[in-house]
């Protein structure tokens, strides 16, 4: 996942306030004037009208770009959980790893 933020843009700041972006797999990249790499990344993309329009913009791993910042927020959410739950199950003995119900992502883990 990319997240394309600004330094002048109020909702990137609170996505950086808020979640470790680097912590969660997440490539942050600040556009400005000066950021080559950044407005390139955007062209490839096909994203410079839409930054133009709106920021940020998630890039999700499916190439889909999202605006809204709810779903940004779900999405960061959903990568963290999936991480946590997979650092979980690596940690757990394996027989109790067969003993969890499949959903535990979705917070229902119990024992069968």
């Amino acid at each position: 996942m990319i997240l394309f933020t600004s330094h002048n843009c109020s909702k990137c700041q609170i996505l950086n306030d808020v979640f470790n972006l680097q912590a969660a797999g997440i490539d942050e990249i600040t556009i400005s004037d000066d950021n080559v790499e950044a407005l390139v990344e955007l062209a490839w993309n096909g994203l410079i009208d839409e930054a133009k329009k709106n920021l940020p913009i998630l890039l999700d791993d499916d190439g889909n770009h999202i605006t809204d910042m709810f779903e940004i927020t779900q999405k960061i959410c959903e990568r963290i959980t999936f991480l946590m739950s997979e650092k979980f199950n690596k940690q757990l003995k394996p027989e109790l790893q067969e003993s969890l119900i499949p959903n535990c992502v979705e917070g229902t883990c119990v024992l069968h």
